[in-house]
């Protein structure tokens, strides 16, 4: 069954730069997803014990050392599978236009940022989602994962965000997707 979009909001507000509150938001957070995938909610508790065990500071400072620092681990979708290609430019503009169908309201992230892009995936057709799915966010993930190395704290979140994301339909490989609706390449 698909998650709702509540589920995909809680992993995309985990994957965002942290705020006050962000031990016991996390743990609110990682319960939504828990209810829904609780696979996927195990894989939380290593990063929700983090927030817990560390203040403010040291959470903001572990996301910049982890994300914005690092095109390695970028969590742009778009520059995860297409680098500088100008196809990562038409896709950026698919993107803008799926999330004002969907009602995705623009942030300071480009459209094609993991939080954004959780967004939308809750909210636009299961088959639009899984070839979305399939093309561009698991094969992110993957990416971003194999820099991390399995005891970051983020690993977990990432790793909950696939876990997820599969339930959308049967994920294989990027390649054999078909372009529905024009999201996905």
């Amino acid at each position: 069954m698909r998650p709702s979009v509540a589920a995909h909001d809680a992993l995309a507000e985990l994957l965002e730069y942290p705020r006050d509150g962000h031990a016991a938001r996390g743990r609110a957070l990682a319960s939504i997803v828990s209810g829904e995938v609780p696979e996927a909610g195990a894989d939380l508790e290593p990063y929700i014990a983090f927030l817990e065990a560390n203040d403010l500071g040291e959470c903001e400072e572990l996301y910049v050392r982890t994300f914005d620092g690092n095109a390695e681990r970028a969590l742009e979708v778009g520059w995860q599978v297409f680098g500088e290609q100008y196809a990562r430019g038409a896709f950026l503009v698919r993107l803008r236009e799926e999330m004002r169908i969907a009602g995705v309201a623009e942030t300071t992230e480009l459209p094609d940022h993991m939080t954004q892009v959780l967004r939308l995936l809750g909210r636009i057709a299961p088959e639009k989602a899984l070839v979305l799915t399939e093309a561009t966010v698991i094969p992110s993930i993957k990416r971003v994962l194999a820099d991390l190395g399995a005891s970051h704290p983020f690993s977990g979140v990432l790793e909950a965000v696939a876990k997820t994301v599969r339930s959308h339909g049967a994920v294989e490989s990027a390649a054999g997707a078909p372009a529905a609706g024009g999201i996905a390449p």
